[in-house]
């Protein structure tokens, strides 16, 4: 994968992944989730996890999603 800064990750609505070092709540070592920049009204704005729900993660990294595998027939 090719890990970039999170301050250089798409705000239009694209999935991604998402790195954080730490967990914000149960303080594990890393912590990966998938997520996209949504901005729900001018005040509440930042990464939603796919499914719903903004993360509690602080990201430092950002990836983009692996294609899915080509399946036989």
């Amino acid at each position: 994968m090719d890990w970039k800064l999170i301050e250089t990750a798409p705000k239009d609505g694209t999935l991604i992944i998402g790195y954080a070092p730490k967990d914000g709540l149960e303080r594990r070592r890393t912590h990966m989730q998938i997520v996209h920049w949504s901005i729900k009204d001018p005040w509440v704005s930042g990464w939603e996890v796919y499914g719903g729900g903004f993360s509690c993660l602080d990201f430092s990294h950002w990836a983009a999603l692996p294609f899915p595998p080509v399946l036989p027939g």
